[in-house]
């Protein structure tokens, strides 16, 4: 196993990840149907790593 979260798409607006003593991260539908973290492409395809989760943050994914 890896540290690694595969995406698909939202179905949900928004939902809001809270975590004690960190920012909370923040997933939300993208108004351009393009993957994004913290406001950049994504990287590396469809994955984003449990430190990107840690860090806190938003992402945008396309709606399904």
């Amino acid at each position: 196993a890896t540290p690694q979260y595969v995406l698909g798409g939202s179905r949900f607006q928004q939902v809001t990840l809270n975590q004690p003593g960190r920012k909370p991260f923040v997933i939300r539908c993208s108004p351009d149907g393009q993957y994004r973290l913290n406001g950049q492409p994504l990287q590396n395809g469809y994955t984003i790593s449990h430190a990107d989760l840690l860090r806190g943050g938003e992402l945008l994914l396309p709606a399904m």
